[in-house]
């Protein structure tokens, strides 16, 4: 996730009568609060008794950036529609200042009204209320398509400001092209579960990106869970990747020992490599905490041979020979040596040099 270079301040306007479905979207508002997309939030309720009122821009509507309106027939049937507020926020739009879609809540003629210059969501026309998914699933691909908006924006912001590389900025967006192509095929019948996985590997990102390793584990847990109710292998390796460190830290061995020799099994049945690598790093952190440092050395020596063969993760190779000068310190040099020479055989010739040691 890229770190937002804005303050992002949600304004929402909506009818009383669909107070119901503002209700539905407070999920959504939230978890962009929690994952760091949305820092303040605005609402503007119109009641349908209301016929007096100039609506005015606020200041409020001054300092928003990102303005949703609910569409339905009772909201365009309100004197709002032809308000200063909503010409105001439609020049914003127009001018690529803010971000504004309507969300159709159900069919009526939006296409007619002054909001009708707006991008809608759900997108291909469907409503909140015709699709067959259910609610919280599509307020999610809702939230997610606005969030890859606010990704948009900042990719934007980061070439003028911080110089990022085109090529960056392109990578980024072929990215968000294929995470709304995926929320697209969702709404049109593919698996809800990733919707739901991808929002909690995300809040997991976002509370390790804030040194809170407590919440991240749970999110990671919960992310696993989806992923095996719905024999996803591809998002339960990713979920164990990030679980078994998270374990050890947190005391749980048993549960990092069992998620560790899991995400080996699968790893090596879909032919991938980080993944394994994730997996025999815990399972040799997990000895090394046990004191087993003759395991540990063997599994932490078998661990930075991955990495320099199919060059993965440079952190972790200097990490696993930090390791292995621990387990030499731990085991004494004659039970070291003795451990590498067993190794020498099993090992590429031109990789035990790069541990600095001479095997005896």
């Amino acid at each position: 996730m890229l770190e937002l270079s804005g303050r992002y301040i949600l304004h929402t306007s909506y009818s009383s009568r669909d107070e119901s479905h503002f209700h539905d979207f407070r999920s959504v508002e939230t978890m962009m609060r929690m994952l760091g997309f949305v820092h303040e939030v605005y609402k503007r309720k119109i009641s349908l008794r209301e016929t007096a009122i100039a609506y005015s821009p606020s200041q409020k509507v001054h300092s928003s950036n990102i303005y949703l309106f609910f569409l339905s027939k009772a909201f365009l049937d309100t004197r709002y529609i032809n308000s200063e507020e909503v010409q105001f926020i439609l020049e914003r739009y127009a001018t690529g200042e803010a971000i504004a879609y309507g969300i159709l809540l159900e069919e009526c003629a939006w296409q007619k009204s002054p909001l009708g210059i707006l991008r809608v969501l759900p997108p291909d026309g469907i409503s909140i209320t015709t699709t067959d998914l259910a609610k919280p699933s599509i307020w999610n691909v809702v939230g997610q398509l606005i969030q890859a908006e606010i990704y948009r924006k900042e990719g934007k912001t980061y070439f003028e400001k911080d110089g990022k590389l085109a090529s960056e900025i392109a990578q980024e967006n072929e990215r968000l092209e294929e995470n709304l192509r995926k929320l697209k095929e969702i709404i049109t019948g593919g698996s809800q579960h990733i919707v739901r996985w991808d929002i909690m590997a995300q809040a997991a990102e976002n509370y390790a990106r804030k040194g809170d390793k407590r919440n991240s584990l749970k999110y990671w847990l919960d992310a696993l869970k989806i992923a095996r109710e719905n024999a996803d292998e591809e998002r339960l390796l990713s979920s164990l990747c990030h679980t078994i460190q998270l374990l050890i830290d947190r005391g749980r061995l048993t549960e990092a020992l069992e998620h560790a020799e899991l995400c080996i099994i699968l790893a090596k049945k879909h032919g991938n490599v980080e993944g394994e690598i994730y997996g025999l790093w815990g399972l040799a952190t997990l000895d090394s905490v046990k004191g087993r440092y003759e395991n540990a050395l063997q599994t932490f020596v078998h661990t930075h041979c991955l990495c320099k063969q199919y060059n993965i993760r440079p952190s972790l190779i200097s990490m696993s020979l930090a390791n292995i000068q621990l387990c030499k310190k731990q085991l004494g040099e004659v039970a070291f040596y003795q451990t590498l020479s067993r190794l020498e055989n099993e090992l590429p010739k031109d990789i035990l040099p790069s541990f600095d040691i001479t095997v005896y």
